[in-house]
């Protein structure tokens, strides 16, 4: 049960709080952020997906995965090429490409990483859009290192390396990519097999886990073994916790033939998700293989921190209830105001929250205070004088704490929309809205990002409830 210093106002319906969270759902659309369904569509025999004529859903980041040989004329591979860059890719991972040079490899706004001392190195690329990414960092791994040419073949077959490149955005997302081709099993003769495909998904593995603190990671390839098969080294790839679109999406496709080998894998689920794949037909004898995947987190650019000084000057000392002072003030007539805190009792925002009950904002304030401050009676008072029904001064008891807790909210959370009641801004304080916003070290977070917007919504809604 909660309990309320004067006679509580009739409770706002749940369809307004339907539309805030409704509001965080159009915001995610609005940002490309689509949750949008898979295309429809059917193996065709060939390794291509027939799509029915229906165009497939956009992605937040597109990775084509094209294993182009060399012995390909120089016109059927610029039809490849051409058929990759039609699907428009944020990245692409190359294979077989030694002699390719980088214009025909990452024509126009593409740009390519490879190391490029000598023919085993170039093998792999990795190209990206660079209107839209840019290189921070990058490098060259050996994932197996057998030197012997086979028996009737020209090559090292079992010398190969990855290239991978770490790309930004515009809005501070960083993800990195690793262009792989692991060996086939190496015929040596007299009846010697040399399958190096478990001490290379091991070395992947390593460079993955080495990548993953700068973002997710997409690895595109020829793995040279079939999905489910008896080399199929899946618990090398569950312990790398390296997830192909095959099993995201329980679906798979041919590649090379019978068999699907070329693969598209992800590591960081929890900040990249696959959301749909295909293949295209190339003249090849590997179809590529294009992956889509949603982001589920906010860029780094939708959010901004303020620190306050409590040694500083007064704005220093004051910055992060200032903060909070501004978001009041800025929710319009009509809008809305949600603060569930630890307890209401710094003079200046409880001044500002009556303020805004003054000019027709709706303010509900939930409140873990044993007893309510003079600050939240106060409150309380200004919005029983003015009538509005829609706002409400409440203590959070035990169901209220019990699920604010398991939450992980910040001490202080406060959600404005316009208004519409759309969901404008969430604002995450460590502190209760005291003077302890001035005297300690304290921050605000600032969140303006979609799904930053719909989680502070829901915990809100569900706070109101208990």
């Amino acid at each position: 049960m909660s309990s309320t210093p004067h006679p509580p106002p009739t409770r706002p319906g749940r369809r307004r709080r339907a539309r805030i969270v409704a509001a965080g759902v159009v915001a995610i659309t609005a940002l490309g952020l689509g949750l949008l369904a898979l295309p429809d569509g059917r193996d065709t025999g060939d390794g291509s997906l027939d799509l029915s004529g229906k165009k497939p859903a956009r992605s937040d980041v597109t990775l084509v995965q094209a294993n182009i040989p060399m012995r390909l004329s120089v016109t059927k591979f610029r039809a490849d090429r051409d058929k990759v860059l039609a699907q428009v890719p944020d990245v692409i991972t190359y294979n077989e490409v030694s002699g390719r040079d980088v214009e025909q490899l990452a024509p126009g706004d593409y740009e390519l990483h490879r190391d490029g001392r000598n023919f085993y190195t170039r093998a792999t690329a990795v190209a990206w859009r660079s209107d839209l990414w840019t290189k921070v960092d990058s490098g060259t791994r050996k994932i197996s290192n057998f030197r012997k040419i086979p028996p009737g073949k020209k090559t090292r077959l079992g010398l190969r390396f990855v290239n991978w490149v770490t790309l930004e955005s515009s809005d501070g997302r960083r993800m990195s990519v690793v262009a792989a081709h692991l060996a086939p099993p190496l015929r040596m003769g007299k009846g010697r097999v040399v399958d190096l495909s478990r001490p290379s998904v091991k070395k992947l593995g390593a460079l993955v886990e080495q990548l993953l603190p700068a973002g997710p990671v997409l690895v595109g390839g020829d793995f040279n073994f079939a999905v489910g098969g008896a080399r199929y080294p899946r618990d090398l790839l569950k312990a790398a916790r390296l997830t192909s679109t095959y099993e995201a999406l329980g679906a798979s496709f041919r590649t090379k033939g019978r068999y699907t080998i070329d693969f598209a894998f992800l590591r960081g689920k929890k900040q990249l998700a696959a959301q749909q794949h295909r293949a295209i037909s190339l003249n090849s004898d590997h179809n590529g293989v294009v992956a889509g995947y949603r982001w589920t987190r906010d860029a780094p650019s939708t959010s901004t921190t303020i620190r306050n000084d409590p040694s500083g000057d007064p704005a220093e000392r004051e910055a992060v209830a200032q903060t909070v002072i501004d978001a009041v003030r800025a929710t319009p007539a009509g809008g809305s105001l949600e603060v569930v805190t630890a307890a209401l009792s710094h003079r200046r925002t409880a001044k500002w929250l009556r303020r805004a009950v003054d000019r027709g904002v709706h303010v509900r304030l939930l409140t873990r205070s044993r007893t309510f401050t003079s600050r939240e009676n106060g409150l309380a008072a200004r919005i029983a004088s003015v009538g509005d029904s829609a706002s409400e001064v409440r203590r959070c008891a035990r169901a209220c704490r019990t699920a604010y807790r398991s939450s992980s909210a910040p001490r202080t959370l406060l959600m404005a929309t316009d208004d519409q009641g759309v969901t404008i801004q969430r604002i995450d304080v460590n502190r209760n809205l005291s003077d302890v916003m001035v005297t300690a070290q304290s921050q605000a977070t600032l969140h303006v990002g979609a799904f930053a917007l719909s989680r502070g919504a829901a915990i809100v809604d569900d706070l109101w409830t208990r």
